[in-house]
């Protein structure tokens, strides 16, 4: 069984990165016998852009970059990708994850996990907008209202009003990106839909999936010993006859998709299509990693036979059409050589038999990433309207000779606007359907106009988010191919374009949020209380994919490149003098002291290693901060050197912790000890950590497969994802002041969940927000409450272990009310005030 979680597909980014690098099957049996590490694939495919201009729009360079910083995250302690082994132990140890004896647990049931969205927009500043990245669509033959599409980690969407609304049907299946959908014609409430990535290669194939009520409920059924698969056929005369196009040939099953049998060569098979109306026939487009081959079968797919070689065109795409049973249509492309690899459209009269070429001059691709995504379509009415697109959608009236430009990319108002980087096109009747990278768009007049008809899916690929810590209100994140996001009471806008990356609310200028592009290239800023479009800042040259961003309680706005630098007038600034020539890959900054960061990057003694860094309050003579290498936990491997996440304790400026390989650890010293708290954390890749800091020391994990909790009171974990899609957690942003938890994720956009009873952190808790205030805060100890309560209370205050440092009885609090707590150390305390009608819980700071 050779299933991949994201490396299903990565022989078709090597194979059209780099033209003489492996045969497919080559490279996936490396990684299934860990026999190529992921630094050496890493390196052949960046050698292979060294001629190439990777700022130039669909260079291939990006989508690479999206890939790697994903499956960088999965390098096991020797260096390899996961293999099927390894993800089936994932699969098996999540469905075993405690415990129904948990109270924490038991408790969580009762913590539904509830999407936040964005499930509409409205565009303000982005010159690309869009939602989130759709790989297919297909529709009710009988009923064309009635819509599926397949997100690329998103899962199967039904609507059954034309894409007015939607309703996600895959939720919870092992692998929830979709690379194909097929509906039986005899019987439309039975779908086929097959699961990976097979374009972005961001999730792994789990096999082909069968519902036969409509999508609500879904079987996992045969063909589980492939790598990905992106065409599925069912034969209309026949519907236990169901066909496929793999990356290891087409395979047929005669039983409704329980078994199959390989009846092809072992070859990268991209689409399959029947004959119309002679399902008979079936035509296949294959390649060998060098060239592309047609074939042809009379047999309903049993045998094949080779009718067309193209040497040296890299991909072949296919159309039929309705109109004419005996036209098929070809698309060759390259990622290379002129007109960015255009090989050219053919058309062959005679089923197959024969092609002519009928254009080989027009660039309809105007980009190097055919690999990635591109499409082909005939109208069913008329044999010689044809659709393709790449980067964009062209179309041609003349069956081929020509192609006319239908629209931009960046022409956002353009009533033919359907985002960039074009999955799939098809058509039904006058109806023309175009996934992309924004979403879906449909056309009710031939490609005339398009309506974006992506509301209502909730798709999008997150990087990063931040939250306000005083409401849940207002939110900010960085989404894949679509660009900064904010939510202001659940109003979501989208204020610039390109791939959004990390992002933060300013605490002290809450109305203030900002975002980075990928490689921390362009900040843009949002004021909530203006409401206008988005603002470009300043720009940088490039970090990190994900470069981070970070905003310190006094409103420092920090940045992480070679070095730490701070936003001032428009301009970054270096506050660190340390570079060691490595990009800073992860920053978090304290929340209780601006110049506390702690940040991460390779070595540069040993870069198969990480070094964790840390600055204090120290500063140089040139006022920079000081950092400090901190001395890791030994690694289990050579390769378990990559640290994943970091994260400060809220509370207690010495806590901290981090994922170091696949383990977890915690310091209570700002990194001087270490102590291992991974015990029973299910076996799986984690992205992000985030902690609570009340009494309990409460952690949360964001993984794979979903999020696991931590306490020191049970030192166990337990699995906290009640309601949550099984999907790849990115972030995680714990608001005390309300007591919730908020995820990002990487395909099924933003979702929160109340905390479990009993975890309230050390953090303000008000039941009446107008009725507490304390100020100075920091301060040596002294305190005055802005508090008027006219009832006796009682006031007690704590510190982070819970012991209870001051305590007074009061007749009624007034404004002008002094407390002084100043023989007390240094740190963080937690101020409780309790009477009939009000409760009032603060952090305060004695400096």
């Amino acid at each position: 069984m050779r299933n991949y979680l994201v490396t299903t597909l990565l022989f078709l980014n090597f194979n059209f990165y780099s033209q003489s690098f492996i045969f497919n099957q080559k490279l996936y049996k490396s990684i299934e016998n860990k026999t190529i590490k992921f630094d050496e694939i890493d390196r052949r495919v960046e050698e292979s852009f060294n001629n190439r201009d990777i700022n130039a729009k669909g260079s291939g360079w990006k989508v690479y970059q999206r890939w790697k910083y994903m499956a960088s995250f999965e390098v096991d302690e020797n260096g390899y990708l996961p293999n099927s082994s390894a993800i089936n132990k994932m699969k098996v140890e999540f469905k075993e994850s405690p415990s129904l004896n948990d109270q924490v647990y038991r408790e969580a049931l009762n913590n539904l996990w509830t999407p936040v969205g964005p499930f509409t927009y409205t565009n303000k500043g982005s010159w690309s907008t869009g939602q989130g990245r759709v790989n297919c669509s297909v529709t009710d033959p009988t009923n064309e209202n009635v819509i599926y599409i397949g997100a690329a980690t998103g899962g199967v969407w039904k609507s059954t009003d034309g894409g007015l609304s939607w309703s996600p049907k895959t939720d919870f299946i092992d692998s929830i990106g979709i690379s194909g959908l097929a509906i039986d014609p005899n019987n439309t409430n039975v779908i086929y839909a097959m699961t990976g990535d097979a374009d972005g290669a961001n999730v792994g194939f789990d096999g082909l999936y069968k519902s036969n009520d409509g999508g609500e409920t879904w079987i996992k059924m045969g063909l589980t010993d492939i790598n990905y698969g992106r065409t599925i056929l069912i034969d209309p005369n026949n519907s236990n006859v169901v066909i496929v196009g793999t990356n290891s040939g087409v395979y047929r099953s005669q039983d409704g998709g329980l078994t199959f049998e390989q009846t092809s060569e072992e070859e990268i098979v991209f689409q399959i299509a029947f004959k119309p109306n002679d399902s008979n026939v079936v035509y296949a487009s294959t390649s060998n990693g060098d060239d592309t081959f047609i074939y042809k079968s009379i047999d309903n797919g049993l045998t094949w036979e080779l009718k067309k070689s193209f040497v040296g065109v890299k991909k072949m795409i296919m159309a039929t059409t309705q109109a004419d049973s005996n036209y098929l249509y070809l698309l060759g492309a390259n990622t290379s050589g002129v007109l960015n690899g255009f090989k050219g459209v053919y058309l062959s009269v005679d089923s197959g038999e024969t092609f002519t070429l009928k254009n080989d001059s027009t660039n309809v691709l105007e980009s190097y990433q055919s690999y990635y995504d591109l499409g082909l379509a005939v109208s069913q009415t008329n044999k010689d309207l044809v659709y393709t697109g790449c980067l964009n959608l062209w179309g041609s009236n003349d069956g081929g000779k020509t192609f006319t430009s239908l629209n931009h990319w960046g022409s956002v108002l353009d009533q033919r606007y359907t985002h960039a980087d074009i999955h799939d096109i098809r058509t039904v009747g006058s109806n023309v359907y175009v996934s992309s990278d924004g979403g879906i768009y449909i056309s009710k007049d031939n490609g005339n106009t398009f309506v974006n008809r992506t509301f209502g899916l909730q798709i999008s690929q997150f990087y990063k988010i931040d939250t306000s810590p005083s409401t849940n209100s207002r939110l900010v994140g960085g989404l894949q191919d679509n660009g900064g996001f904010i939510s202001d009471n659940d109003t979501w806008v989208n204020f610039y374009g390109g791939d959004g990356m990390d992002a933060a609310i300013n605490p002290v200028m809450p109305n203030l949020a900002y975002g980075f592009t990928q490689y921390g290239g362009n900040l843009y800023k949002y004021d909530f209380n203006l409401k206008a479009e988005g603002s470009f800042v300043v720009s940088h040259p490039w970090g990190e994919w994900v470069t981070p961003l970070e905003i310190s309680s006094a409103g420092n706005i920090y940045g992480g490149w070679k070095e730490i630098e701070e936003l001032e007038n428009r301009s970054w600034q270096p506050r660190t003098n340390n570079s060691n020539g490595y990009n800073i890959r992860n920053m978090k900054v304290n929340p209780l002291y601006p110049n506390r960061l702690l940040y991460y990057r390779k070595s540069a003694a040993n870069p198969n290693f990480d070094e964790l860094i840390y600055t204090d309050e120290n500063k140089d003579s040139s006022g920079n901060l000081v950092p400090r290498v901190i001395n890791l936990p030994p690694a289990p491997g050579m390769y378990a050197k990559t640290l994943v996440a970091i994260c400060f304790n809220p509370v207690n400026p010495n806590i901290f912790y981090i994922i170091y390989g696949s383990k977890v650890y915690k310091t209570a010293d700002s990194g001087k000890t270490w102590v291992n708290i991974t015990y029973n954390l299910p076996y799986s890749v984690s992205y992000c950590i985030a902690a609570q800091g009340n009494e309990k020391n409460s952690v949360y994990v964001g993984t794979n497969l979903g999020v696991y909790y931590f306490d020191e009171e049970s030192n166990s974990w337990s699995l906290f994802s009640n309601g949550l899609p099984r999907v790849k957690i990115t972030e995680l942003k714990i608001n005390t002041s309300e007591n919730n938890l908020t995820a990002s994720t990487y395909g099924r956009g933003i979702w929160r969940v109340a905390l479990p009873s009993g975890t309230l952190a050390l953090e303000n808790h008000e039941l009446d927000v107008n009725k507490g205030g304390v100020f100075p805060n920091p301060s040596n100890g002294v305190f005055r409450l802005n508090v008027n309560i006219n009832e006796p209370l009682k006031m007690a205050i704590y510190d982070v272990s819970g012991k209870l440092v001051f305590e007074k009885s009061f007749k009624s609090l007034t404004s002008n009310d002094e407390i002084n707590i100043s023989d007390n150390p240094k740190g963080v305390y937690l101020l409780d005030i309790k009477s009939d009608q009000y409760t009032i819980r603060k952090k305060i700071l004695i400096k």
